[in-house]
């Protein structure tokens, strides 16, 4: 058996009183009327790139996508009002986060390297860089860059990078540790990162089969944030984990309802799928392709892996395979090449998929996922010996996996 990784209650509680008013909207709200009050101002450049970042603030509590997109026409307002040191500087770190939360890694890195030209080591551009090397899995890269910011700055938020980037190196033991370190550094105001802790804490514990762990740690967040929808995306992967489909579809639903999103449309697919509810499969599959087909064409928000998902659960392999190749452009990471190699393993290209298992693995991933593939292949190619050390090390990550999920949703 695997190490158990186990939390107190007290380590699930935010520590500080959440009150019943919206500070981030308040702050919105009161920037936008001096700014409308004042068109103008000197200020007005700077005003305009501090709007767009409270946007960025609002996007990552919500997990909205339209806040991006606000935050994104006012800083691109901003800087047009001309090459104010401090207002452009703003302005261009919130578009380096638009680029991410898009998943235009490649083009943030470059636009990240420009402005922190004279400030390369300053906090936030150490944040940000991580983040984009963490997401091109660059994972190297990416440690260094937080091994200095958790020395100059050690929060909530450097905690949560370092445990992200050791648990890609499947260095799991030591990602506990910050998760939980995390945790123990929330303060006052920052209930948004408090919540994302929350809910990428959930998913680490979620692929160790700590189920119930992860459901009091979203529950924990839900208390801090309750609309928050990416919450509850995770909540119902920890149910369906739990073979709990309908409880995962019901909550999706309502995540849907609230945001909009189309995520949470493609993860009640995954559950109709799950269902075996055929009928209203095919209905939602329709729906689901167009929206995910047109997001594709205007490359919006890092879709297509979700594209090739859909491709995927259609039996269309061969186009899941094609859209995961064409994300490759950008980058490589765990959840494409899961994707990828099912593709391929449905498509009898069982070499080709063995090869793309071993080169996640070789990069220190302890996914249960890559494992029951391998011992899928090598269960066809009767290599008992093989198979059953990845099945060793299915039982010591995640002893409670549920393999109906890795062969029926992608």
């Amino acid at each position: 058996m695997g190490p158990n990784y186990k939390l107190n209650e007290s380590e699930l509680n935010y520590k500080f009183t959440i009150t019943p008013s919206d500070t981030t909207s308040a702050e919105i709200l009161n920037l936008k009327n001096k700014i409308e009050s004042a068109k103008k101002s000197p200020t007005l450049a700077q005003e305009l790139a501090e709007l767009a970042n409270l946007y960025i603030s609002e996007a990552k509590k919500s997990g909205l996508s339209e806040y991006y997109n606000e935050a994104e026409r006012l800083a691109n307002q901003s800087l047009k009002l001309g090459p104010k040191e401090k207002s452009a500087r703003s302005a261009d770190l919130t578009l380096v986060k638009v680029l991410s939360a898009r998943h235009q890694f490649s083009e943030a890195l470059v636009k990240l390297e420009k402005i922190s030209i004279n400030s390369r080591n300053s906090p936030e551009i150490v944040y940000l860089r991580a983040i984009v090397h963490l997401a091109l899995s660059e994972f190297s890269e990416a440690l260094d860059d937080v091994n200095v910011l958790i020395k100059v700055k050690p929060d909530i938020s450097s905690a949560t990078l370092k445990a992200l980037v050791l648990g890609q190196l499947g260095q799991d033991d030591l990602a506990f540790y910050y998760f939980k370190k995390a945790l123990q550094l929330e303060d006052i105001g920052e209930q948004g990162q408090s919540v994302l802790t929350r809910a990428q804490f959930a998913q680490f514990l979620i692929k160790k089969g700590e189920y119930n762990q992860a459901l009091h740690l979203c529950d924990s967040g839900l208390k801090i944030i309750p609309t928050n929808s990416y919450l509850k995306l995770v909540k119902a992967q920890a149910f369906n984990s739990q073979k709990k489909y309908l409880e995962a579809y019901d909550l999706l639903s309502k995540a849907f309802a609230e945001s909009k999103e189309p995520t949470y449309l493609l993860n009640m697919l995954f559950s109709l799928k799950l269902l075996k509810r055929d009928s209203d499969f095919k209905v939602l599959s329709e729906q689901v392709l167009k929206i995910y087909e047109k997001e594709a064409e205007q490359n919006s928000y890092g879709h297509l892996l979700d594209l090739a998902s859909v491709y995927y659960i259609l039996n269309e392999f061969k186009k899941a395979e094609q859209t995961v190749i064409l994300d490759q452009r950008n980058r490589s990471n765990l959840r494409g090449n899961l994707i990828l190699a099912k593709a391929l393993i449905k498509l009898k290209q069982t070499e080709q998929a063995r090869d793309v298992l071993e080169s996640q693995i070789a990069m220190g991933s302890t996914d249960v996922s890559l494992f029951y593939l391998m011992m899928d292949i090598l269960e066809g190619e009767n290599n008992k010996k093989l198979r059953d050390l990845y099945f060793q090390r299915t039982v010591k990550n995640n002893s409670n996996f549920n393999s109906e999920l890795l062969f029926n949703i992608p």
